[in-house]
């Protein structure tokens, strides 16, 4: 982390000489940094508008510094670590400013492409039940399960303690905390009452909406658009019927909750609930759940349903693979943690279940999917797996993963995705936090 290149920015002649104001570029280092060592270029590139430069270094701990005519335009700064034409690692900034990155500069974090590294420094939450949501082009916020709360700033990687969430905390695994547009963070939670608590940035305070008359859902089925930024709640406890959290409505302060008209052909406690993004409720399917007479999955508009009695499914998770593909994966099969998955498919006229019996090399009772524009990545139990998109073919990348069950994941401004909380495959909370560097 001590290597730091120094971007000399030209401000027009003042007096009697030139003045050059510096920005700092630092990198922070994974812990596992050995494949930096035989590192013997580096590709420094600024865009828009910037330029792409070429550097041949022995190993990583090279400094660098280039000059630039200042202006006011808005930038990302983005360094690729290789050895010959093999790419190493890489990072890039959020967007910034000369100006702006003049006093504190900026922190470029150099991830391996397509596997999880761990941040070198220790945290002020190492708790299980740690979760994490995205602040749109800011960072992201953690929140403990004492309350206590923190904002990571991509900027810097830097901590700052924020305002606590106002008591009582949700148990981790009631709900979702989400983020919009906005950079401001949703805390929705329904297992013993229907709240969605908001962090509005800038004013460092938490607002809660509670729907004291609508019945608790405990184990339903939440998904999150991002863009439209509501929550749809599905079935759970003895409920049939969807919700929608607006979570960043016209006011940008307080959140609504409202019933829709829309049905489940039963409560599917413990399923799952996805959709694509910007269709709202009418691209809703639900998959799984308690009740193993039911549907494995279910078109929640239309009515279509797809393998009858496709078996008691509970725990899943889902990710896209494309636009009408979905796959869905890990939990528990019949009361047992399973390895299947199964690809819902809606390009049809009619909903199609294909199942997978041998998916993942190891059974997960908690997946968290990582992606990138190639594939999936299946994280839990401490392991890694890849599937590509198209052929879902397996791989298991090198690196040392963390979390077994539990915790949460958020994607920087950068593109690369935190992941923090958890834990580990012995039952203890997760004491670091990883990235995941999409492969490019």
């Amino acid at each position: 982390m001590d290597a730091r290149w120094l971007l000399w920015l030209l401000v027009p002649s003042v007096g009697c000489g030139d003045i050059t104001s510096e920005v700092a570029i630092s990198f922070e280092r994974p812990r596992d940094d050995a494949p930096l060592s035989d590192v013997d270029n580096i590709t420094v590139s600024l865009t828009p508008d910037g330029f792409s430069e070429q550097f041949l270094v022995d190993g990583s701990d090279a400094a660098v510094e280039f000059e630039l005519p200042p202006d006011d335009v808005s930038r990302n700064l983005s360094v690729f670590f290789a050895r010959g034409e093999t790419l190493v690692a890489y990072g890039s900034t959020p967007p910034f400013t000369f100006a702006g990155a003049a006093g504190a500069g900026v922190v470029v974090f150099l991830g391996y492409p397509g596997r999880l590294a761990t941040l070198d420094r220790d945290f002020a939450l190492p708790d299980a039940s740690t979760l994490i949501a995205s602040s749109a082009g800011r960072g992201a916020i953690a929140l403990g399960s004492d309350g206590s709360a923190v904002f990571l700033d991509a900027y810097t990687y830097g901590l700052v303690p924020i305002a606590p969430f106002p008591e009582p905390t949700p148990a981790a695994n009631d709900g979702l905390f989400v983020g919009d547009g906005t950079g401001s963070v949703t805390r929705v939670s329904y297992a013993e009452q229907v709240t969605a608590t908001r962090y509005v940035y800038g004013t460092d305070a938490w607002v809660t909406v509670s729907q004291e008359d609508m019945q608790p859902r405990p184990d339903a089925a939440a998904w999150f658009d991002p863009e439209t930024a509501r929550v749809y709640v599905s079935g759970g406890g003895d409920q049939t019927s969807i919700l929608q959290v607006e979570v960043a409505t016209e006011d940008s302060t307080l959140p609504s909750i409202i019933e829709l008209g829309l049905e489940l052909d039963g409560p599917r406690r413990g399923g799952t609930v996805f959709g694509r993004p910007g269709e709202g409720e009418a691209g809703l399917v639900a998959f799984g759940g308690d009740d193993p007479s039911l549907p494995l999955a279910l078109s929640v508009a239309s009515g279509q349903a797809a393998e009858p009695g496709g078996g008691a499914w509970t725990g899943a998770n889902c990710v896209a693979l494309d636009e009408t593909r979905t796959l869905c994966a890990g939990g528990s099969l019949d009361g047992e943690t399973t390895v299947q998955g199964a690809i819902v498919d809606t390009s049809d006229a009619e909903l199609t279940v294909s199942r997978l019996p041998d998916l993942l090399e190891v059974p997960m009772r908690d997946i968290l999917w990582l992606e990138d524009s190639a594939a999936v990545y299946a994280q839990g139990e401490g392991r890694l797996f890849r599937f590509d998109r198209v052929t879902l073919e397996r791989e298991e990348p090198s690196g040392s993963p963390q979390r077994a069950t539990g915790g949460g994941a958020a994607t920087l401004p950068t593109g690369v995705t935190i992941v923090a909380g958890g834990e580990d495959e012995d039952g203890a909370a997760t004491e670091v936090w990883q990235l995941f560097s999409p492969e490019l």
